[in-house]
């Protein structure tokens, strides 16, 4: 498993984008959170508040959130190269086979659903196409 988990889904006091970091030991992964809030001046004193968290589970319990869909391996990407052009041709194929199944679908969906669908898929292809044709 990886190094850091990342919530996907809310559950105890953690929110979607929390990270978990596993511990040195590796047997458990942790969350730690410190927040402070600023000095107030009251009646001549100085108060600061400052609110602390901490959670760690065990890494079976990990796997099993990630199997139940809370949790999900962070995958650092910094150094995994992209091509656009790859990705368009990607997200043109997924765009194309979801409109083809708008219009194939028989479903008892209202109308106007169906043509807001159709008109944003036919504009991303549009605007993927533009984008493609731009390639030299």
């Amino acid at each position: 498993m990886s190094k850091t988990l990342k919530v996907i889904t809310p559950f105890f006091t953690l929110g979607i984008g929390d990270i978990l970091e596993l511990s040195d030991d590796g047997n458990f992964y942790e969350f730690k959170q410190e927040e402070k809030f600023g000095q107030n001046t009251v009646d001549g004193g100085d108060y600061e508040s400052l609110f602390s968290t901490s959670l760690s589970i065990s890494v079976d319990h990990a796997k099993e959130l990630i199997k139940e869909g809370y949790l999900s391996e962070e995958v650092v990407a910094q150094d995994k190269f992209v091509n656009v052009f790859d990705e368009i041709d990607a997200l043109l194929k997924q765009y194309n086979h979801d409109l083809d199944e708008v219009n194939q679908d028989k479903a008892e969906v209202p109308a106007c659903l169906k043509v807001e669908k159709t008109t944003v898929l036919s504009n991303l292809i549009k605007v993927l196409t533009h984008l493609k044709n731009l390639k030299k």
